[in-house]
């Protein structure tokens, strides 16, 4: 009798990925803990809080309503940040869709491929790996330093109030009247209040410029994107 012919080994699966980086990690909103997407309704889109923070569209709304609902301080757009605890505007947030596009960029390096491609798998996994977290350390590190830059001056300039508002209510003193004119000393701290009220301000525009900015790197990354196919050639 012929002898049998061999049976063809099973090609080996693909490789699988390590575990996620922390920017990874960090594509997923704290609150609902769903990756962020760019989705047509818009509710996955991520939202950059002023502490460089990230929440979901759906979940910033369902937020704020709740806490209006409950009323739970006097201001009612402001409240701590989930992650950080910062007392953030919960409203007019920036959108930054950089971070659902780059997300889905990841999760294209782990579809499954076809077998008879999987020896490419690993390469192309690698260097699309290193691509995205990179692009992720850009976005995360550009956004937690002009968070930083607006903090600082929100909390110079309410150091410069409480400092009016006391220089206001010992003015009527007639000691301080004999030591500095109280009507020049009021405006001189007045001004410089405003001053600084504006710089907080324009930081803050920068900060959405910045974002907007970030969007359309996002559509020029789109229409140049990374060169991953959805099924992989044969080789």
């Amino acid at each position: 009798a012929a002898p049998e012919a061999p049976v063809a080994a099973a090609p080996a699966p693909a490789e699988r990925l390590d575990t996620p980086s922390n920017q990874e990690m960090s594509a997923s909103c704290p609150i609902c803990m769903e990756p962020f997407r760019n989705t047509s309704n818009g509710l996955r889109v991520a939202r950059v809080l002023s502490c460089g923070h990230l929440v979901c569209t759906e979940c910033a709304g369902e937020f704020l309503r709740d806490k209006m609902r409950h009323r739970l301080t006097a201001d009612l757009s402001r409240h701590p940040c989930v992650t950080c605890r910062r007392r953030v505007y919960w409203t007019g947030l920036p959108e930054c869709k950089t971070v659902g596009y780059l997300y889905g960029q990841l999760a294209l390096t782990n579809a499954a491929a076809q077998p008879s491609a999987a020896q490419e798998v690993p390469k192309i996994r690698s260097e699309t790996r290193k691509r995205v977290r990179e692009d992720m350390d850009s976005v995360v590190s550009s956004t937690e330093e002009m968070s930083k830059k607006i903090r600082k001056l929100i909390k110079r300039t309410n150091e410069v109030h409480e400092i009016a508002l006391d220089e206001s209510s010992t003015a009527t003193s007639q000691a301080m009247m004999d030591k500095v004119e109280s009507k020049e000393q009021g405006e001189w701290l007045a001004s410089k209040a405003e001053e600084k009220s504006w710089r907080v301000k324009v930081l803050e525009e920068q900060f959405k410029e910045h974002c907007r900015k970030m969007n359309e790197i996002l559509d020029e990354m789109a229409e140049n994107s990374l060169a991953i196919p959805r099924i992989l050639p044969n080789v």
